[in-house]
């Protein structure tokens, strides 16, 4: 019940915030953007990082380095290996 709210927040502690793919996919909206970058401001705040996942195109990455968010990944940057 709790892992939904951002009052989970207070309560636990946590090196990174990990940005979900659905987020990233609808970037160009404006809402969408305001949401990375109360992350950012939370992750500033508390000298903690984000990373973003589901990056998968050019103009996703600029988007996004725009409003601040540089560890990302995403088929954009590397597909998956096999294990050997």
């Amino acid at each position: 019940k709790d892992f939904s709210s951002l009052s989970i927040l207070e309560r636990i502690d946590f090196d990174v915030i990990k940005i979900d793919a659905m987020f990233v996919k609808n970037i160009a909206i404006k809402k969408n953007q305001e949401i990375f970058r109360m992350v950012r401001r939370i992750t500033e705040n508390t000298r903690q990082t984000f990373v973003v996942e589901g990056v998968e195109t050019k103009d996703q990455k600029h988007i996004l380095e725009a409003l601040g968010c540089f560890f990302q990944q995403g088929y954009l940057h590397h597909y998956p290996r096999p294990l050997k």
